[in-house]
């Protein structure tokens, strides 16, 4: 409730008689209707800057993907094998890969006897 309707109440229980006239009722629903009004404004005024508000979001929001999706584009290589790095089964391809490379050319995989067992 608004404060003009507040008085207006406020001024109407002073009085000693139980029953409104005509002139206090119209005064308490004219206060009712100008508060109502004042009301609208502040929702209208509220939405609008909301909406602004919704627009700007949005716009930052696809601003800050479109970034995302360019970082992403230039990755080095590097950064892309890294990325990798919670991927266990390629780390353990790899190594086997290179495990073998390595014995085909003949460096000896004693150094891996902790790590590995090939056999022996």
């Amino acid at each position: 409730m608004c404060d003009k309707v507040r008085t207006a109440i406020e001024v109407i229980k002073a009085q000693k008689r139980k029953t409104l006239s005509k002139e206090e009722t119209l005064m308490l629903f004219n206060q009712v209707i100008k508060d109502n009004e004042k009301m609208g404004e502040r929702m209208t005024n509220l939405e609008k800057r909301m909406e602004n508000l919704e627009t700007k979001m949005d716009a930052g929001f696809s601003e800050i993907k479109k970034l995302i999706e360019e970082r992403t584009k230039r990755l080095s290589l590097f950064e892309k094998i890294m990325a990798l790095s919670t991927h266990k089964y390629f780390w353990i391809t790899l190594i086997i890969v290179l495990l073998i490379v390595g014995g085909l050319l003949g460096v000896p995989t004693t150094g891996f006897n902790g790590l590995v067992s090939l056999g022996g």
